[in-house]
């Protein structure tokens, strides 16, 4: 635990030390860590001050790939309104077979990741 110099919690200087190392949470799944290191967790008033999200319902934008020869430009604006809103966004009917999705995700199980660390992470919109 980072203490600065008048005996108090310093929680920049945690969060620093823990982004110098590079090891990321599963740096601390791999070391057996059992009890959250302090700078993740915020203090009630922190928690009492955001706004609450009972019965919000996020409607993440989804990006119909249905016909998408004849709806390209429209698809491509549906794309962009959703990267530079959202930053991400679900595709559906893109075609691409459950077994291939499955197929890619257990095989990037197998793949050393080195994407954890951030020097070598890819960045998403």
């Amino acid at each position: 635990m980072a203490i600065s110099s008048n005996g108090h919690y310093d929680w920049a200087k945690e969060v620093k030390e823990f982004d110098e190392t590079k090891a990321g949470v599963k740096g601390l799944v791999d070391a057996g860590v059992t009890k959250l290191p302090r700078f993740f967790v915020h203090p009630p008033e922190i928690l009492q001050s955001r706004p609450k999200l009972d019965g919000v319902n996020l409607d993440l934008p989804t990006i119909d790939f249905q016909g998408l020869g004849a709806r390209r430009r429209e698809v491509v604006e549906e794309i962009g309104k959703a990267a530079q809103e959202w930053g991400f966004f679900r595709i559906v009917n893109h075609g691409i077979p459950l077994e291939t999705m499955d197929a890619m995700l257990g095989s990037r199980q197998a793949v050393p990741r080195a994407a954890n660390r951030r020097e070598d992470a890819l960045v998403f919109i």
